[in-house]
């Protein structure tokens, strides 16, 4: 009887013994095996929108896109967007950066555990609100034979953007048809620039332009200007939604001898025609009786180089 009782009480320690065990790795099962829940998530995309090139005084917005699966955990940035450098440049929580100082700072956005960065350079040219800069100016270079040509741009230091990439002087292989080759062997049709400026015009003459006139006011004195259909199609392009926007227009050419004045250019071999030309535009509200602007005929003779841009109000 006695080893009976003795016998029982081993087989109930050992049942308990038993069931402790198990609840024991039941337990480090659950502390070392992450629920899915916990898996860390997949960023399948990660989209980042703004510009590589600012100038001082400039402010773009930077959004971005993010495509996931799996489940995030709950994380709230209070800034997603942060600068390596807030002396070159500023961003807020909302996406919205302001250019300093001239540098290249790293912007990196987080969302939930991802982060992304990318680059922006800041230029030194200082762009206020109502300050005119010439937009878009391009050259084209059309030589009677091949012919290597290197053109310098005297006041450098107004050149915001260039393209191809101006280092000093533009170098290029010209053919009669104005296709340029670079040195690594790239095409372009033309020489493009942004140019800061302070030259600005009192429109005494000029033009009082409509929206409803435009075209063809600009296909008529682009072609007494001296611009070639193909030259004016893409000087059209570009100015025309303005005017159109503007509604009520007056307008000024800047032509050669007035640009050739305030910003001037050396070319090499020497062009033996130039024409250059800069329009001027300023919105009004009510027309306009204003002196009409003489135009001087250009004549295409030789190595002929042509420029056009232009100038907002």
């Amino acid at each position: 009887m006695k080893t009976s009782r003795i016998l029982s009480l081993i087989l109930i320690l050992a049942f308990i013994f038993v069931l402790a065990s198990c609840g024991s790795e039941n337990v480090s099962t659950s502390q070392t095996e992450p629920s899915a829940a916990e898996q860390p998530p997949t960023v399948e995309k990660f989209d980042i929108y703004y510009n590589e090139e600012m100038n001082v005084g400039e402010t773009q917005k930077i959004t971005f896109d993010v495509v996931l699966s799996g489940q995030w955990p709950d994380i709230i940035e209070e800034c997603p967007f942060k600068s390596s450098d807030e002396s070159v440049l500023v961003i807020d929580k909302d996406g919205n950066a302001t250019a300093l100082s001239a540098g290249t700072v790293t912007v990196t956005v987080s969302y939930q555990t991802a982060q992304k960065s990318v680059e922006i350079t800041v230029c030194g040219f200082v762009q206020r609100p109502n300050d005119p800069y010439v937009k878009k100016p391009i050259i084209y270079l059309y030589p009677t034979e091949p012919t290597d040509v290197t053109v310098t741009y005297f006041n450098s230091d107004d050149l915001i953007t260039t393209y191809p990439k101006y280092n000093g002087a533009w170098r290029v292989s010209a053919v009669p048809d104005g296709t340029l080759t670079d040195e690594n062997g790239r095409q372009y049709y033309a020489l493009f620039f942004d140019e800061a400026r302070t030259y600005t015009v009192d429109f005494k003459t000029g033009f009082y332009v409509t929206a409803e006139d435009a075209i063809p006011f600009l296909e008529e004195k682009l072609a007494l200007l001296g611009l070639n259909e193909r030259e004016a199609d893409e000087f059209i392009m570009f100015w025309l939604p303005v005017l159109e926007q503007n509604g009520q227009s007056v307008v000024y050419f800047e032509q050669t001898a007035e640009r050739e004045a305030e910003c001037p250019l050396d070319v090499s071999p020497t062009p033996d025609s130039v024409l250059r030309v800069i329009i001027h535009i300023k919105k009004v509200d009510a027309p306009v009786d204003m002196v009409e602007q003489t135009l001087a005929p250009f004549e295409r003779t030789g190595f002929t180089l042509v420029e056009w841009g232009g100038t907002m109000y």
